[in-house]
């Protein structure tokens, strides 16, 4: 199993360079472990100041990270996506 889900998001770990000197025993185990979601435009994935408790890799998409100072409905100035 392990193999197999190390196989499915190798692609994925190999980007981000936190994981680059993990070897492939920790990097399967780190995999099994992963839990896919999907989320839809405008769906919120954490607010400002709530205490983190999952880790969140954009495998693709656009996510837009908004200030808790930002109004609803106006766009925040600078960039504020994430592009994958």
């Amino acid at each position: 199993q392990r193999k197999l889900a190390l196989h499915l998001f190798k692609d994925v770990f190999s980007q981000i360079s936190f994981f680059a000197e993990l070897d492939d025993l920790v990097l399967g185990e780190i995999c099994l472990a992963l839990r896919t979601r999907i989320y839809l435009p405008s769906d919120i994935i954490i607010y400002q100041g709530d205490i983190g408790k999952e880790f969140f890799i954009i495998a693709k998409g656009v996510v837009e990270v908004l200030q808790e100072n930002d109004r609803a409905g106006e766009k925040p100035k600078g960039s504020n996506r994430i592009l994958l």
